[in-house]
């Protein structure tokens, strides 16, 4: 009963987080745009990239520190999480600060590795410098938002997100309505918003776990040889990651100019929400998979995490599903009937999420049998394949920004629908195809939903927000009807039933 209470009280959360996101997704981007301009606009999402980049150093010791905290808090072993915590906490602090030093060098000459805007020179060295300061601040708090995840307490982590959020957004809104619109206000958001958000997990972590302290004389070489040799792998693991995700707006800032650059990255920013979204929930799953594994509950394990991939899959499907078959009417209401002619590219980009995403939580699994080699391998292969056919296609070929979204798919799809499922299947010790079946439930609802929206938007106008919204509203209904008649079991919606007086409290 209290893991259902907590699984409710975080996805709860998870929603307020990703309405959140939709609404400033929507109207910040359409915001900046109209104050920026296009290319202004796409060099915001652009430094966002470089800055994710640097964090990856930090990932070394980070990306494993929660399943070894959350172990020795288990075990009631809190010196040894002690020392686990604080070896992470100065490592950060020592990486951030070397860090900054490539950082600042970047900030003050942008034009050697980035295509600027003529005149936005020195707005582009400012937005670089807050940007760094950004990274400082995400590195050193990483540690403290390990309570969170040790406490399975993401509400109090998607606060954090959320206030985060506002901040960002609202500090932009103020300079841009008193002053002037200028890029260096936005990177000055991102800057203050991460360091309220240091501080505020500072306060969470002090009132989550308490039993933790901060003490220089508690770091510890063997135990940062353990997390490397754990976080180590998840970091080239990152490392693929970012050259699959993030290395598209880098290439077609320098193949195909600033204005394509802006172009792209606003149709990304459904990408990144979906995915967001999806790391998000997938999250939420993982504290309980790896105690499931500790104590050897494989079969528990198995069930669980199989409900988890078909759980996040229908859910996600639905916004998927809408925003690929509506693309034209959305980016008429969105960004204006410029945009539209770019609706088959956001179609493209959307679409095959449904598949790339709905595996995320198996991911869990690799975390809790600390099985990161292989997957690190893979991700860093996939990283380069995509980095290779991405300047095939769009160069060689002369697909251009399509070239860039099909190379991505391409090797998102082959990683992420085979590898992922197989490959959690193995460590585990079960058959291959264990986690295969939840992939066509999720496959046909996409497909249903994105053709029916295509079907209903070429014979009605739906071009404005009055229209476009209350028909989402009716689909999400009918198909939300539909998933829980056809695809929830019974004993499911038993369960789901002793969960709601917890939704409502929650």
């Amino acid at each position: 009963m209290r893991k259902n209470g907590s699984l409710v009280r975080n996805l709860s959360f998870n929603l307020i987080n990703f309405i959140l996101n939709v609404i400033v997704g929507i109207f910040y981007t359409r915001y900046l745009i109209d104050n920026l301009g296009v290319s202004g606009y796409g060099l915001i999402p652009l430094c966002a990239t470089i800055g994710t980049y640097f964090t990856v150093f930090a990932l070394v010791f980070n990306a494993a520190v929660g399943r070894f905290i959350a172990v020795s808090i288990a075990r009631e072993d809190f010196k040894e999480a002690n020392i686990y915590f604080n070896t992470s906490l100065f490592s950060s602090i020592t990486v951030g600060l070397i860090l900054l030093f490539p950082c600042l060098w970047i900030a003050l000459t942008p034009s050697r590795m980035l295509s600027i805007p003529i005149g936005q020179e020195i707005e582009a060295s400012k937005l670089l410098l807050f940007t760094s300061g950004m990274i400082f601040f995400s590195i050193i708090s990483v540690p403290f938002e390990v309570s969170t995840y040790c406490k399975n307490r993401f509400d109090l982590r998607n606060s954090v997100i959320i206030i985060k959020t506002l901040i960002r957004v609202g500090v932009v809104i103020v300079l841009f309505t008193n002053y002037s619109a200028k890029i260096s206000y936005v990177g000055f958001g991102m800057f203050l918003s991460s360091m309220a958000s240091f501080l505020i997990s500072l306060f969470v972590w002090k009132h989550l776990t308490p039993e933790f302290y901060v003490d220089i004389r508690e770091y510890n070489i063997s135990s940062l040889k353990e997390l490397t040799a754990a976080g180590g792998w998840v970091s080239v693991s990152q490392v693929g990651t970012l050259l699959l995700l993030n290395i598209d707006l880098f290439l077609i800032n320098k193949l195909f100019g600033v204005e394509s650059g802006g172009i792209y990255a606003s149709l990304l920013q459904w990408s990144i929400l979906f995915r967001s979204l999806a790391l998000t929930i997938a999250g939420v799953f993982g504290p309980t998979i790896v105690i499931l594994y500790a104590k050897n509950e494989i079969e528990e394990l198995i069930k669980y995490s199989r409900k988890a991939v078909k759980y996040l899959g229908l859910f996600i499907a639905l916004p998927i599903g809408c925003v690929s078959g509506l693309s034209s009417p959305l980016l008429k209401v969105w960004l204006g009937a410029g945009f539209v002619e770019h609706a088959p590219l956001l179609t493209l980009m959307t679409a095959p999420l449904c598949l790339n995403l709905g595996y995320s939580p198996l991911h869990n699994i690799s975390t809790a049998t600390n099985k990161v080699k292989i997957p690190g391998l893979v991700q860093i292969l996939s990283g380069l394949a995509n980095l290779f056919l991405a300047i095939l296609f769009s160069v060689h070929m002369g697909l251009g920004l399509y070239g860039i979204a099909i190379a991505g798919i391409c090797v998102l799809t082959i990683r992420n629908v085979l590898f992922t499922p197989l490959y959690g299947s193995h460590i585990i010790g079960r058959h291959y195809g264990t986690f295969m079946s939840e992939l066509l439930p999720i496959v046909i609802m996409t497909t249903m939903l994105t053709l029916i929206c295509y079907f209903v938007s070429s014979i009605i106008d739906l071009g404005s927000w009055f229209r476009l919204i209350p028909f989402c509203l009716f689909v999400s209904i009918i198909y939300m009807t539909f998933v829980w008649k056809i695809f929830v079991t019974h004993e499911e919606k038993e369960s789901f039933a002793k969960m709601i007086p917890k939704l409502k409290r929650a």
